[in-house]
């Protein structure tokens, strides 16, 4: 009879890559399937396990159970093992492994039945692996089948049902905190400090006390400034940060850099002695003139001498290093950037500083992302005469949809839960919620019922814009993991 060596010669495959096709795995391609089918049904090859159960003389017939009865390709290897079946006098009765465990097992045993106890069975994905009438043994193949993986993507029972124990854990851990501040802001005072308690309408008697303090009562006002602040101030950066760091990380992917070493240090060294002679009361303006001044003759000097030049890495690397730096050493300074400035309090330095703050994380996920878009794809579209905008607009951007969603959710999320600048920036007018939240714990304590009710109002359009975008968020969460 042929052999796997056989059909992969004969398909001008590996013998891995038809083993694979037999077991059904989902990462062969079609032509190579079809290639490894066709070479199947012209040898009549049958996998080794059933041939020795046709080369038995103890039995007489056959039942062969195939995971899809109506793929092609099953259909294929049936009908060669009927062949070499009919050739050797058996017969051959055909079962599907795509109906109920239990109800497959009962329908073997009426087979069984039926021919006498001369009926022997092989499974291409077995159901039963122990022999009939073994008693214990019988027993212990229970046990064995609860922890035997069915395919190579479908794992056993057991570990189906220990997973699922986990994640129903994990999601209790993950959901129990929202439902706690739902059931908080129900609460009065009173209820809070007599707790705990869990569930309304039982344990306590929900009350719309906080709600209405927050949303039309004293704080009313103080709630929706910095609300609108909040809203205003993450979409607007975010989206920001969401064109800039795309541009760039595109030109970082498809184009190459290499800025030499030495005009960088001269860069460095006149900006520094720029700041200086301002510091000292020199005019921004003229330091500004002279530095640039100075820049170019340095470059045209002592720059050239200095022939190591950085890669788009370098830069990559450069940028996401940004982020490295916590934010309480660098908010000194921009607090006296802004003082100096006269910005003080105002969106415009919190939109200016969360954009800094997260363009790397746009430019390093969305490098990535473009690194798996085929280049091929852009080279035809030139060779049809399309300009490079009109490439990235119309070709790569549409391809790039879901990491632009979720990016964009990323650093919004970042913008909108932002505290430590926001607090340095923004005492009145500017304030942000996260900001409001924290100033419920006042003098009096933690006042957990408002702070439970502002939270919600914070949490709520996140999580909308994260539903609404899920389709987009689900693949584009895969940024760089897979690349070639």
């Amino acid at each position: 009879m042929p052999t796997i060596s056989d059909v992969a010669k004969r398909a001008g495959v590996s013998p891995a890559t038809v083993s694979r096709v037999i077991q059904g795995a989902k990462n062969v391609r079609p032509a190579t399937r079809e290639k490894v089918a066709r070479a199947i049904d012209d040898l009549s090859y049958v996998p080794s396990a059933v041939a020795q159960s046709l080369r038995s003389k103890r039995t007489r017939s056959l039942a062969l159970v195939v995971p899809d009865i109506t793929n092609a390709f099953w259909t294929t290897v049936a009908r060669g093992v009927e062949d070499v079946a009919h050739r050797h006098d058996y017969s051959v009765l055909l079962c599907n492994t795509d109906e109920n465990l239990a109800k497959q097992l009962r329908y073997l045993d009426v087979l069984i039945g039926q021919q006498d106890g001369h009926l022997h069975w092989h499974g291409l994905r077995q159901l039963d692996p122990q022999p009939r009438g073994a008693g214990g043994k019988g027993r212990m193949s229970v046990v064995k089948r609860l922890f035997q993986r069915r395919s190579l993507h479908t794992p056993s029972p057991a570990t189906m049902t220990l997973s699922y124990v986990l994640l129903g854990i994990w999601a209790l851990v993950v959901l129990f905190p929202l439902y706690w501040l739902l059931v908080t802001s129900f609460k009065l005072p009173i209820d809070v400090n007599m707790g705990p308690f869990y569930l309304p309408g039982v344990d306590f008697k929900p009350s719309l006390h906080a709600w209405e303090y927050i949303l039309v009562g004293d704080l009313s006002r103080d709630t929706i400034r910095p609300y609108t602040n909040t809203v205003i101030v993450a979409l607007t950066s975010a989206a920001l940060a969401l064109i800039l760091g795309t541009a760039a990380a595109y030109g970082l992917t498809r184009f190459q850099y290499q800025p030499r070493l030495g005009a960088i240090l001269c860069f460095i060294g006149c900006l520094a002695l720029a700041v200086v002679a301002v510091t000292l009361g020199v005019p921004w303006q003229i330091a500004l003139v002279v530095a640039l001044v100075l820049f170019i003759i340095l470059l045209q000097t002592i720059g050239k001498r200095f022939q190591r030049s950085l890669s788009n890495r370098d830069v990559a690397f450069w940028l996401i290093s940004q982020r490295m730096l916590p934010p309480v050493a660098v908010v000194i300074p921009i607090y006296v950037l802004f003082q100096r400035l006269r910005l003080l309090d105002t969106r415009t330095a919190l939109i200016i500083t969360y954009l800094a703050s997260n363009l790397p994380i746009v430019v390093w996920l969305m490098r990535d992302y473009f690194q798996t878009i085929p280049i091929e794809l852009e080279e035809c579209a030139a060779i049809d005469g399309a300009s490079r905008y009109r490439i990235f607009w119309a070709i790569v951007l549409p391809l790039a949809l879901p990491g632009l969603v979720a990016t964009f959710l990323f650093v919004l999320v970042f913008a909108w839960n932002e505290y430590l600048l926001s607090l340095f920036l923004s005492s009145s007018r500017a304030q942000t919620l996260p900001l409001t939240v924290a100033a419920q714990n006042a003098t009096r304590g933690p006042q957990w019922w408002y702070m439970s009710v502002l939270i919600l109002i914070m949490i709520v359009p996140v999580i909308a814009m994260a539903v609404a975008l899920e389709r987009y968020i689900a693949r584009g969460l895969l940024v760089g993991a897979i690349k070639g």
